[in-house]
């Protein structure tokens, strides 16, 4: 949709692909962005010599980097949480290097004093919520007076696996709205509307604070939420 080319690289293992990246396609002054766990220190080092920077999105710290730049949008992170072994790396921390879609920002300011109130709540467990915890979740906020919450809105992405199951159940609840794969702006919407919202630490929690929020309530669903859960809740924003 940007009019980026888009390629899928040929299947091979790691240390293979490193190598026919540089053959192929990298260029001595690429900035290459590597986002996903399987990209070891290993790795980094080989396609490290054949670009101008590399940089690397990271939220677990769990091993060495060679890495120019890895951010991390976590807060309360330092660089001592880091092994940088590249000579002048930095680490970019915290909710000003945070992915947050201009939906969800943009129009935070012209809609500062319309507060929603807390008993409409969002449930959102991120896009996929591979425990399948929504269901779960749901059932124990519906289950709490109407006066606590009158309505639940809960949202999954297009890549939850159990949607037939969910929806079927969701047609017998009369205080839920269920939603799949909502676009930023129907989402950024439906987070103003909700006075409180149960969500995983993850980018959700983020966008829902960015909207102006309300009583943010934080369930993480993975390891790798663990520094985005912390900041979240020692900075008094859940």
């Amino acid at each position: 949709a940007a009019g980026l080319p888009v390629r899928e690289l040929p299947v091979q293992p790691p240390a293979a692909e490193a190598t026919w990246l540089r053959q192929h396609l990298l260029r001595p002054d690429d900035v290459l962005v590597l986002d996903g766990y399987g990209f070891d220190f290993e790795y980094q080092q080989a396609v490290r010599f054949g670009v101008r920077r590399l940089v690397c999105l990271d939220d677990l710290h769990a091993s060495a980097f060679a890495a120019d730049l890895v951010l991390n949008p976590a807060g309360g992170v330092s660089e001592a949480a880091y092994a940088l072994h590249q000579p002048g790396a930095r680490l970019l921390a915290g909710p000003a290097f945070a992915p947050v879609r201009t939906e969800f920002w943009e129009n935070s300011k012209s809609m500062a004093g319309a507060e929603a109130h807390p008993n409409t709540v969002l449930l959102c467990l991120g896009g996929a919520d591979p425990r399948r915890l929504t269901q779960q979740v749901a059932t124990q906020l519906l289950a709490l007076p109407a006066t606590a919450v009158r309505e639940l809105h809960a949202v999954v992405g297009a890549a939850y696996q159990g949607w037939d199951a969910l929806h079927e159940w969701a047609g017998g609840q009369p205080r839920l709205t269920l939603y799949r794969a909502l676009p930023a702006a129907a989402l950024a919407g439906l987070m103003r509307r909700c006075g409180a919202a149960v969500l995983s630490p993850s980018t959700v929690s983020y966008e829902y604070c960015a909207v102006g929020g309300g009583l943010l309530f934080t369930l993480p669903t993975a390891d790798n939420q663990h520094d985005l859960n912390q900041f979240l809740r020692g900075a008094g924003l859940a």
